[in-house]
């Protein structure tokens, strides 16, 4: 009823933090603020206040007061380094990783609690809220796994680092969909490179929704008549791509809506 597509490179990345891999922001968000170094706190300052400034970071008091401590511009990080005490250092790794979450997860516990106390947080808050974290990480592909099952939605899933395959294959198929690209001198083209990119993908879908893949959405949507046989021979039974791409394949120079919802043609060639 409804499509997710979750790309290797994800799938990976995911699979790893499941397993105990920690990021830089993991790292620092989790370390005791009395053994940050100088380095770490300015990589925190720099970089823990990298969301939505007025979606997300406005929404908590704390979280806007430590942003507005620190300035906007990021020339005054020095002087941050300065005036931000342990506890500001504290409550900013909490914030930070608190503000990623779904608002879903935060309005039910464990993190309702930690949002409602909203500051002066200690070492206590940063393990309920890495558990939690570790916790939802874990669940995201089972979840996913067990809701195909059901056969409430379809996962498909992208070659695997998510590359311009038609681009592997063959750079000089960009030409095709646009004939004044400007090109690089040299021409590139490795066939096995799109291949092994497929391959993996199926490879890699398999071992973790364990069922045969179906489904392919091409990075970007880009695709080229001369990668589909690689397509099929990797065994998947579908791709898909944008409308403009099915406007040009069918000759036609647009698509419009009607007032249903509906693809209809529009201005043919």
């Amino acid at each position: 009823q409804v499509t997710f597509n979750l790309t290797p490179s994800l799938i990976r990345q995911l699979n790893d933090l499941a397993t105990g891999a920690k990021d830089i922001y993991w790292v620092l968000g989790e370390k005791p603020v009395s053994e940050l170094t100088d380095d770490e706190k300015r990589f925190i300052l720099e970089r823990f206040f990298d969301v939505n400034w007025t979606n997300i970071l406005a929404r908590y008091p704390r979280y806007q007061e430590l942003l507005d401590k620190r300035g906007t511009d990021e020339t005054n990080i020095s002087a941050a380094m300065t005036s931000f005490t342990d506890q500001d250092f504290f409550d900013l790794q909490v914030w930070f990783n608190l503000s990623w979450f779904d608002p879903d997860f935060l309005a039910e516990e464990p993190l309702l609690s930690l949002v409602e106390k909203g500051e002066g947080f200690d070492e206590n808050d940063k393990d309920v809220l890495f558990a939690q974290i570790l916790k939802v990480v874990q669940e995201v592909i089972p979840y996913h796994k067990e809701l195909q099952d059901q056969g409430v939605i379809e996962v498909t899933t992208t070659p695997y680092a998510h590359p311009i395959l038609p681009l592997i294959y063959d750079n000089q198929l960009a030409l095709v969909g646009n004939p004044r690209a400007e090109m690089p001198e040299r021409e590139f083209s490795y066939p096995q490179d799109a291949e092994r990119h497929l391959a993996l993908s199926v490879e890699m879908y398999e071992e973790n929704f364990g069922r045969s893949v179906r489904g392919l959405w091409p990075g970007e949507g880009s695709v080229a008549q001369d990668i589909v046989p690689l397509v099929v021979d990797a065994r998947y039974t579908f791709m898909q791509t944008g409308e403009p791409v099915l406007a040009k394949s069918l000759g036609i120079e647009a698509f419009t809506r009607n007032s249903q919802g509906f693809v209809q043609e529009a201005d043919a060639l």
